[in-house]
């Protein structure tokens, strides 16, 4: 990945756009509903969708709207009974449905937290509270493929509405001392940037979608957006092949 030279302004391409756009840690910043804005007192409506024992909930997703002054949690949608149950008690969710579609339809939320860790459903679910007027907070990996960001942003810019991703390292207060001292020059300029993941049993593509978005969305904090990258991926010391994926352990 070349990030050499990192133009201020990145062109408007959708993909990088998208990444742009999602890369801030906390949608409740970046999110304004006018409506809501003009009336005194007045609260988003926040709702959360996991999945129980399947991705489960990712660090914090379930509670990011609890105990904030200007945000009343509505209901959660969980399709495991037991799971359910417990995360509604455990974020004072009133109303919690098995079906995220139910929820969206009757609950009409302006705030989303897409809380589950695997992203084979993000795009339905995150198309589907985008249609029902909500901004996104969303775990991350965000999508699965280009072609399903590009969809939801479309929809988004459509909407008037905005995605987070979650992000968070570059909000930790360490990351945010670094940032201020190489824009104040006190450790000289940056001539390379290097990121590795926790090199564990993950190893691998799975680390690189567990921890790697993470280590990308640094680089371009401190770096910008890239010019250019390649990349190759081996598997016991080949070429990697589709017949050498498997499924993540959630």
């Amino acid at each position: 990945m070349n990030t050499a030279t990192c133009p201020k302004e990145t062109p408007a391409i959708t993909r990088r756009k998208f990444v742009r756009l999602t890369s801030s840690a906390g949608v409740l910043a970046a999110a304004v509903w006018e409506g809501l804005a003009a009336e005194p007192g007045a609260k988003f409506k926040g709702a959360v969708i996991g999945h129980t024992g399947r991705g489960d909930y990712g660090h914090g997703l379930e509670g990011i709207f609890s105990n904030r002054s200007n945000v009343q949690v509505v209901a959660l949608a969980d399709p495991d009974s037991e799971g359910r149950a417990k995360i509604a008690a455990k974020i004072g969710a009133p109303r919690s449905y098995p079906d995220y579609r139910e929820m969206l339809e009757k609950e009409r939320p302006n705030l989303v937290s897409i809380a589950m860790r695997q992203s084979d459903q993000h795009h339905a679910i995150a198309l589907a509270a985008l249609q029902a007027g909500a901004h996104i907070y969303c775990e991350k990996p965000f999508v699965t493929a280009p072609n399903e960001s590009d969809e939801l942003l479309l929809e988004a810019d459509k909407r008037g509405r905005r995605i987070a991703v979650a992000h968070t390292m570059r909000m930790m207060p360490v990351v945010a001392l670094l940032k201020q001292a190489i824009a104040e020059g006190l450790i000289g300029d940056m001539q390379e940037l290097r990121a590795f993941g926790k090199q564990d049993a993950r190893a691998g593509g799975e680390d690189m979608m567990v921890l790697g978005s993470h280590l990308f969305d640094l680089m371009r904090l401190f770096l910008g957006d890239p010019l250019w990258c390649t990349a190759r991926v081996l598997w016991q010391g080949r070429d990697i092949a589709p017949a050498d994926r498997r499924l993540a352990a959630c």
